[in-house]
């Protein structure tokens, strides 16, 4: 086999369990082994990014995955590359959303310091959302996303629907719309081309319907699928939960 150098990490249900946390054993792993490249991969936005729990852990200047592949930082919150929806997109977004099937949506700007969230409906009791840079006016919530030029669109739908013409990935009600041809798997061959790294020594810990971009874009890469989401997606190593993930990264590393 061959030895792997880089481990690319999906953080919920993948290497982080309930409540944000990283288990006790997968975090002396990483401290055991600072040679490693670990490279979180997530569609989180920087500022729940942040909030897990590897401030510490890996070095500063670090380099990461976010947003589902908009944006590549480092830990310290240095941007390094950033891919913008294009204005075209959203306003095809905009055009085509029914409101009454979505109970939010949402998007982040570093001039915002945060999120901006268009809330509909009764959802800031429902779902508990930050009380901040929010609106009920949807056509405030547009000229915000316009002036800011979000990398990532993301909302929660409350029935099916698909958004036709867009570039977007979903994980149960929640959806993620990116630019054209931007996911986890161009930011993963980004840093693998920055980093100089042979995918093939490479390792993709993953749970989730978001992360097949980068399966599918670096079909080389090792792969650790967590949990029994996806059934009919095979791969190289299986845990049962993230609690599982160390004794499994042990024996390769």
């Amino acid at each position: 086999m061959s030895k792997i150098t880089t481990v690319f990490m999906d953080l919920d249900g993948s290497t982080l369990a309930e409540k944000n946390v990283l288990p006790t054993e997968l975090r002396a792993l990483i401290q055991q082994h600072p040679h490693i490249n670990w490279i979180i991969a997530t569609g989180r936005s920087y500022p729940n990014f942040i909030r897990a729990p590897f401030k510490g852990l890996l070095p500063d200047d670090s380099l990461h995955i976010i947003e589902g592949g908009a944006r590549i930082v480092q830990l310290d919150g240095t941007l390094l590359n950033e891919f913008g929806i294009q204005a075209t997109e959203l306003q095809h977004l905009f055009s085509i959303i029914d409101l009454n099937t979505i109970d939010y949506m949402y998007f982040c700007s570093p001039l915002l310091h945060g999120n901006a969230w268009y809330r509909h409906n009764d959802v800031i009791d429902k779902f508990n959302l930050p009380a901040s840079n929010y609106t009920f006016n949807f056509e405030e919530f547009k000229a915000m996303a316009y002036e800011l030029n979000p990398g990532k669109v993301s909302l929660y739908r409350n029935q099916e629907f698909e958004l036709v013409g867009l570039n977007y990935h979903s994980t149960g009600n929640n959806i993620d719309i990116t630019t054209a041809q931007i996911n986890k798997g161009s930011g993963c061959n980004l840093l693998l081309e920055r980093l100089n790294i042979d995918a093939t020594h490479a390792l993709f810990i993953f749970n989730d319907f978001n992360d097949l971009p980068l399966i599918n874009a670096v079909p080389e890469i090792k792969k650790l699928k967590v949990g029994t989401l996806m059934p009919e997606i095979s791969a190289d190593y299986y845990a049962a939960t993230p609690d599982d993930v160390a004794e499994i990264l042990r024996q390769l590393l």
